[in-house]
């Protein structure tokens, strides 16, 4: 019992919701965040669309924050943060926990990417950067920087930057953090805000990305026939992670206990995934031994499910290999309503995955219309899907071949 690490606390700001209920209820109904971009000039751009966070209304969320000296990722952060404190029944400065207990474990893909691109183009428009805060506002480590700051957090504090898994290891280094004894709680999880027009250029050259500009509520397609690129999004996921027995004595609200996790590298391209899916496997069973069971006794898993041609079918093989081409395993794809939110996508997961364990309903992939025969897997699609018990399992797989996995249990 000392060792169980349960969530106690979900924050989430993504284009479904600037709030975990508003978020999980769009992803339950099927809605989508996916829309056309207007901050910057798409004209000539592969991609014209993006899941994007409402910017006027998250703008009233960052209340008592100096938003200037942060980029957007940070912003998000924090506002996740605060909302994962107080779902846990904590507040800043009342008491309920030792400050110098309380550890951060932020990661991002991008970091203040926003900021950095803003930064440059004054800088070849004037010749030098004029403004004070530019090293703060672009660095990956912000995030955490200003969770910290604003949620008075005096423990220790890492930020995670590994491609698209930044997110499922932070929360893993979270739950290492309290098995060791380091801290009493730790806000882990991730944000990212890559929505700008060097990286919509960049992504678009590889071609990864959709073209369906006209379509853009059935852009995002993971493991469908018809799937032709992921669509980039913004967003952050911070769950406040605690000991089971500190958290029952204090009364608090369990979503979830964190398991197990897994971790490997296909060290096979710096882009492309091992077309076996052997890295993933790997990752898979070893978050499976970690967590003390056999893949049959997995019944939800959360898919990356990036929706492109490599990632999904790569993905589909290794989930195949694991669970049986007909394994029992619901299989859930956020991603075809939020779009990929990068660094910050696996922890979006996670925390969907611990209010689905806690609230019994499995949002559905409202995109899947003609499954990839390749990619022969239990999704939830179509209506909504009933959570009846058991383990269940998140991916988190990027480039250079980083592959993570997490396994949640249900609290009883």
């Amino acid at each position: 019992m000392a060792d169980q690490v349960v969530i106690t606390g979900v924050g989430i700001v993504s284009p479904l919701g600037l709030t975990a209920a508003a978020h999980y209820e769009a992803a339950c109904a099927g809605r989508t965040g996916v829309r056309p971009v207007d901050r910057f000039d798409v004209t000539g751009l592969r991609t014209r669309i993006a899941g994007v966070v409402d910017k006027e209304r998250f703008a009233e969320q960052l209340r008592g924050a100096d938003s200037r000296l942060m980029d957007r990722f940070a912003q998000m952060a924090v506002v996740a943060a605060r909302e994962a404190l107080e779902d846990a029944g904590i507040r800043p400065g009342d008491g309920s926990l030792d400050p110098g207990r309380l550890a951060v474990c932020v990661g991002t893909a991008q970091g203040g990417r926003v900021s950095d691109e803003e930064l440059m183009e004054s800088y070849f428009r004037l010749g030098r950067v004029r403004q004070a805060g530019a090293v703060p506002l672009i660095m990956p480590s912000a995030g955490a920087s200003w969770v910290s700051i604003l949620c008075d957090a005096r423990g220790p504090s890492f930020s995670i930057s590994n491609a698209c898994a930044s997110g499922v290891q932070s929360l893993a280094q979270g739950a290492r953090l309290l098995r060791a004894g380091a801290c009493e709680a730790v806000l882990a999880g991730a944000a990212d805000a890559p929505i700008t027009r060097h990286l919509f250029s960049a992504w678009g050259t590889i071609r990864a990305t959709s073209a369906r500009n006209d379509d853009p509520s059935r852009a995002s397609r993971p493991f469908d026939a018809g799937r032709d690129g992921f669509v980039l999004a913004e967003g952050a996921a911070v769950l406040l992670l605690e000991r089971a027995t500190r958290a029952m004595e204090r009364g608090a609200p369990i979503y979830a206990e964190i398991v197990g996790s897994g971790d490997s590298s296909d060290a096979c391209d710096i882009v492309a995934p091992d077309a076996s899916g052997a890295g993933a496997v790997r990752a898979i069973r070893a978050a499976l031994g970690d967590a003390g069971i056999e893949p049959d006794e997995v019944t939800l898993i959360s898919a990356h499910g990036t929706s492109t041609r490599l990632n999904d079918a790569a993905e589909a093989l290794a989930l195949q290999s694991v669970f049986g081409v007909d394994g029992r395993a619901a299989v859930m794809s956020l991603k075809s309503m939020t779009g990929h939110a990068m660094g910050a996508s696996g922890a979006i997961e996670v925390a969907t995955l611990a209010m689905v364990l806690k609230n019994r309903v499995v949002p559905h992939h409202p995109n899947l219309t003609d499954a990839d025969p390749a990619c022969r897997l239990n999704h939830v699609s179509g209506q909504p899907g009933r959570y009846e018990g058991g383990f269940a399992l998140a991916n988190s797989f990027g480039f250079g071949g980083v592959n993570s996995c997490l396994v949640l249990a249900p609290w009883k």
